[in-house]
């Protein structure tokens, strides 16, 4: 398990790494929204993720609530392969399709 951290590359600008899942998530990361400056626009470049699962799924969601809350343009780059198939898999869950 390697711990999320988040960098700041530039000003609006974020890098990612460490695993989104779980048992990395500690409470004071899901919190954590200080990068979200109302009225910026803000690129967060998860290439750095390792392992990912529901969890940081969940954290991602989060993050782009908020930010719509805040009206702050929250751009997710590079997400992991991971989450990608979870929220396909929720969608289609969530349209009723049959799930072999």
């Amino acid at each position: 398990m390697n711990r999320l951290n988040i960098v700041k590359e530039a000003p609006g600008r974020f890098i990612v790494d460490g695993d989104l899942t779980f048992a990395s998530l500690d409470k004071p990361t899901i919190q954590s929204f200080a990068f979200l400056t109302p009225g910026k626009d803000i690129i967060m470049d998860l290439g750095g993720v390792g392992n990912a699962d529901s969890a940081g799924l969940a954290l991602l969601i989060e993050w782009l609530k908020h930010a719509r809350s805040k009206r702050v343009q929250l751009q997710l780059r590079n997400v992991p392969e991971a989450i990608l198939n979870i929220a396909k898999l929720k969608i289609v869950r969530a349209s009723g399709s049959e799930i072999l």
